[in-house]
């Protein structure tokens, strides 16, 4: 059958006829693109002669591949003796794979897109209708300039801005040299010290990075406006936040709609899967529209200790999954990806590395006070007025005054 198929390539053009009498393992010598379309022929030609029954066995060893890297000659290798097919149809096979998990990333994108759109339409929320906006937050604020994170800020936050700004810009790293676990950024402080606005600034803050030519932060919170308590918590609020951006007013309708159509579109499969999948096409989707080509990504996770799951008419804590789900991701990645949490309490403070498997932590230390909340901001201005009466609104000169002298 293995001879057949050769010869009957060799005589549609497909390879050279010498092939067709020549030893099987003289096919690594064949130029790639013959090679390549000799198989795609000859997998539709073993279509028309194999068994149904063989064919179900191959279909349902290749549904059973769960990396997705099968490789698209995988239905006539069998046939022809995979053990023949030489370094260079490996390598063919091999390309081949990992373009079709690329591009089964690309397709679930590219349905996560319409699902969120959907969504919106359904809840009259705003979708952003240009996918090259698509993962970028806030990028168009006004504040977004260097001098605005050097300006009027203690010692102590310029040095967090610093060691946030390293960590988002250059490769996360291994709890030792060669072996898993990297480093993850943590902050631990009391309400109105700035964990929240610390996140806002690093969707924002300019990134001089000579490692990556693009880099992805994609924010989540776990209360104000994005509260909402869901099946698939990190899924959906990462769909919300890629798709629509910041919520600007409650977010509940939207999410709520959102995580039903993520249930119904994953029925049956595990929450933890889903999120990484979901985060694997959001990534995809992102590099692609910046040539392809992945760069670093960062996933900032505000108030992960108020992160709950909606279970069969329940509701339960859901910090440790969130965390292990996140951290399995970023580790996949082998440096290439990060994670930011501040209110996280599985970590003891000030702890050096995770006690559970000696993963590196990057602390984020924050001041006292964080005059540039707006909740803080209120609370002074109503302050003020008690203590003077006659006091007008505060200005941002004012407020800039007292940041600069240990307002933060």
């Amino acid at each position: 059958m293995s001879r057949l198929l050769l010869r009957t390539a060799a005589r549609v053009g497909l390879l050279p006829r010498a092939s067709a009498t020549a030893p099987l393992a003289a096919r690594d010598r064949l130029p790639h693109q013959s090679l390549l379309s000799a198989h795609c022929f000859l997998r539709m030609f073993a279509s028309t002669v194999l068994s149904d029954d063989r064919l179900r066995e191959l279909q349902a060893r290749a549904d059973r591949d769960k990396d997705g890297n099968k490789r698209a000659v995988d239905l006539v290798e069998r046939p022809l003796g995979a053990d023949k097919l030489g370094p260079v149809g490996a390598a063919v096979g091999a390309r081949q794979g990992h373009a079709d998990h690329a591009d089964h990333k690309k397709a679930l994108g590219s349905r996560l897109a319409d699902l969120v759109r959907e969504a919106c339409v359904e809840t009259n929320t705003s979708f952003k209708a240009d996918p090259t906006t698509w993962g970028v937050t806030r990028d168009d604020d006004a504040r977004m300039t260097t001098a605005f994170f050097g300006d009027y800020k203690s010692e102590q936050r310029r040095d967090t801005e610093a060691k946030l700004r390293e960590y988002l810009q250059k490769p996360t790293e291994p709890r030792a040299k060669g072996l898993g676990d990297f480093s993850i950024a943590v902050t631990v402080a009391a309400p109105g010290t700035g964990k929240t606005r610390l996140l806002d600034d690093a969707l924002r803050m300019p990134l001089d990075t000579t490692h990556f030519a693009h880099v992805l932060r994609l924010a989540i919170a776990f209360n104000g406006k994005t509260s909402r308590v869901c099946a698939h918590p990190i899924a959906t609020r990462m769909l919300c936040e890629f798709f629509c951006g910041p919520a600007e007013v409650d977010a509940d309708s939207v999410l709520s709609a959102i995580d039903k159509k993520v249930t119904s579109t994953f029925p049956g499969v595990d929450v933890d899967k889903v999120a990484k999948d979901v985060l694997d096409a959001l990534e995809a989707l992102y590099f692609e529209q910046r040539g392809g080509v992945p760069g670093r990504s960062v996933l900032l996770i505000d108030e992960i200790s108020k992160a709950l799951l909606r279970g069969r008419g329940s509701e339960e804590s859901h910090e440790t999954t969130v965390y292990r789900t996140v951290v399995a991701w970023v580790d996949a990645a082998r440096g290439r990806r990060g994670a930011v949490f501040t209110g996280l309490t599985v970590m003891a403070p000030w702890s050096q590395a995770s006690p559970a498997s000696g993963r590196k932590l990057v602390w984020l230390p924050l001041g006292t006070f964080d005059v540039w909340d707006g909740a803080v901001q209120g609370a002074i201005e109503q302050t003020a007025r008690i203590d003077w009466p006659a006091v007008g609104p505060f200005t941002q000169e004012t407020w800039s005054l007292l940041a600069a002298t240990g307002g933060r």
